[in-house]
C-alpha cells in the first residue's frame, strides 16, 4: 500500500501528470529551483521543438486531408480528425502567447 498523501481527490489522481509538467517546464520558464541560464536555455529549446513538432504532425494531417480524400465519406472523416487535433495545436499556441514573459 502506498504511503499517505496531503493531496486528495483530483489533484492525487493528476499528480504525476502535474510533476510531468513541473519538469518538463513546457513555457513555465519561471517556476523552477534551479534556474541556471543554461538549464533555461535548454527549456525554451524544448519549448520551442515540442511547438515545432506539433505544427508539423499537424500540417502532415491537413496535406493528407487535401492530398488522400477521394469521396465524401473519406473527406468527412479527415475533416473531423483535423478538428479533433486542432485543439491540442489551439491550447499550445494560446498558452505560449499568453503565459507570462
Amino acid at each position: 500500500m502506498e504511503g499517505k498523501s496531503k493531496y486528495r481527490g483530483l489533484v492525487q489522481d493528476l499528480w504525476p501528470n502535474i510533476k510531468l509538467m513541473q519538469v518538463s517546464g513546457l513555457y513555465l520558464l519561471e517556476y523552477h529551483e534551479n534556474d541556471t541560464p543554461s538549464l533555461r536555455t535548454m527549456r525554451k529549446m524544448y519549448s520551442y521543438m515540442h511547438t515545432a513538432l506539433l505544427l508539423l504532425g499537424f500540417a502532415s494531417i491537413i496535406l493528407y486531408l487535401f492530398f488522400e480524400s477521394y469521396d465524401v465519406d473519406d473527406y468527412a472523416a479527415h475533416t473531423v480528425t483535423v478538428l479533433y487535433f486542432f485543439h491540442s495545436v489551439t491550447r499550445t499556441l494560446w498558452f505560449m502567447m499568453n503565459v507570462k514573459k
